[in-house]
Parts: structure tokens; C-alpha cells; sequence
């Protein structure tokens, strides 16, 4: 049995060692895919303990919300997009109900509440269609251009 594995690890090292370019780049991709998954499931962990460190050091003079699965919008206390609507709709002496909006995600809850056309894209999240008054197609089926044609004509 021991003869056996001793020719065994010779048949293996001399297979190596005609393709040694080939098997280089197999240890290589290996180890680039292992440091590569172990980074993305330990990413998400980093940027909570950066948020979370982050607000505790600014809680005072600024928010967060959620604006995708890895994403976070950092403002100052009191700005989001639908203060940023309310004062282009005073600026422009626009109204409500003649302002149209559209959102994806939770950065964009207080901008539903700031138009009466406030559509919800159809892959938005699940809170964001409760707070939004319409839903049209999703991003990646021109949502935005589908809502505007509807209302156009």
C-alpha cells in the first residue's frame, strides 16, 4: 500500500511538473475565488459596524436611510428627497398634484409623501409600494418612461 501511494504522488508531481504554468493558474483562480467569497460575506458585517459607528458619532447632525441592499444614503438632519421636492415645488410655485415621482427603495419614502403622482416601480420595496399611490413596471422595463407615457398619451 505504501508503494502504491509513493507512485501515486509521482505520477501526480510529474503531471505537475510538465504543466506547471497550468497548474499555477488553477492554485491561482482557486485562491482568488476563495479570497473573493470570503471578502463578500464579510463585507456586509464591515459596513454595518462602519454605519453603526458612523451614527453614533453624528447621530445628532445626521440620518440614514436605507437606499438598497448594500447601499446607505448619509444626510444631514432633516434633508431627504422629499424635502428636496417640497422646495422645488415652492420655488417653481408647482403643486402637489402636479408633481410626479417614482421610487425604489426606502431613501425615497418621504418623496412619495410629496406628490400626488408617487409611483412605486414594481420591483420596489415591499414598504415603499404600500406608501406609494401608483406602481408601474419595474427598472429594468422602463418603468419610468411607461408611467410618463401613461399619463401623456
Amino acid at each position: 500500500m505504501v508503494i502504491m501511494k509513493n507512485a501515486l504522488w509521482k505520477d501526480i508531481l510529474r503531471d505537475i511538473n510538465k504543466s506547471k504554468g497550468r497548474f499555477i493558474s488553477i492554485a491561482a483562480i482557486i485562491t482568488l475565488g476563495v479570497m473573493l467569497f470570503t471578502g463578500v460575506k464579510i463585507a456586509p458585517i464591515d459596513m454595518k459596524a462602519t454605519a453603526d459607528k458612523y451614527y453614533d458619532d453624528y447621530r445628532e447632525k445626521a440620518q440614514i436611510a436605507v437606499s438598497g441592499e448594500i447601499w446607505l444614503d448619509i444626510t444631514a438632519k432633516g434633508i431627504n428627497k422629499g424635502v428636496a421636492i417640497e422646495e422645488v415645488q415652492e420655488l417653481l410655485n408647482i403643486k402637489k398634484e402636479e408633481t410626479m415621482v417614482f421610487g425604489d427603495y426606502l431613501n425615497d419614502l418621504e418623496m412619495m409623501k410629496s406628490a400626488y403622482h408617487s409611483y412605486a416601480m414594481e420591483n420596489a420595496h415591499e414598504d415603499l409600494k404600500k406608501v406609494a399611490r401608483f406602481i408601474t413596471k419595474s427598472n429594468d422595463e422602463s418603468g419610468v418612461v411607461h408611467a410618463i407615457n401613461s399619463i401623456l398619451g
